[in-house]
């Protein structure tokens, strides 16, 4: 499946259109953390049919980048466009690291013990195994926009991370048997409860 994205440049106010079979991997790749950052993406290849709605907006990026040229600047259809994202608030698509991080400061995901939580952090994977535990425990059919997965990677929506919190409490338990090993966490157990809101 080809993905068409929109990336910002938030110190210049550009915007870069391009295609990708892998978001995950190019947002990774090209995104800079408070400077350039995912904007928009759609399940289509619609590159050339932004790239020609915008050519007249179409602008080199004064710095050395990858992909310098398919830079746009607001004005026009554009802004009008940008503006419209911009008041979805789909995006950007989060890691499920951040989405642990968020529940734990919420108090929303609790560990029955210190061990579990020093066994996890030990592990590269250990605690993005438990947060993609949570999100196949929580997502339904209604999340698929929410829930973004390609291959084996997954991100989620700060809508997504908002269900959770607002809606779930989580515990984290070890059952007697657990093994963590190079392929998961086998004996984590999640007692997690909807809350009536």
């Amino acid at each position: 499946m080809v993905y068409t994205y929109i990336l910002k440049d938030e110190k210049l106010c550009l915007y870069k259109i391009g295609r990708t079979t892998d978001p995950i991997k190019r947002f990774k790749d090209t995104c800079i953390r408070g400077r350039i950052t995912p904007f928009y993406l759609v399940a289509k290849d619609r590159e050339l049919e932004l790239h020609k709605k915008f050519k007249k907006l179409r602008v080199t990026h004064p710095e050395n980048i990858e992909g310098r040229t398919e830079y746009f600047k607001r004005g026009g259809v554009f802004t009008t466009t940008a503006d419209w994202i911009d008041k979805r608030k789909e995006l950007p698509y989060l890691s499920p690291l951040v989405l642990l991080e968020d529940l734990e400061k919420a108090g929303v995901v609790k560990y029955d013990s210190i061990t579990i939580e020093f066994e996890l952090e030990s592990l590269n994977f250990g605690r993005y195994a438990l947060a993609l535990k949570i999100i196949d425990n929580i997502s339904t059919r209604e999340d698929l926009k929410n829930v973004l997965r390609i291959k084996r990677k997954v991100a989620v929506t700060e809508g997504f991370i908002k269900k959770i919190l607002d809606g779930y409490k989580i515990r984290v338990s070890f059952t007697e048997g657990r093994k963590i090993s190079i392929k998961g966490i086998e004996g984590l157990r999640l007692n997690i409860v909807k809350l009536n809101v």
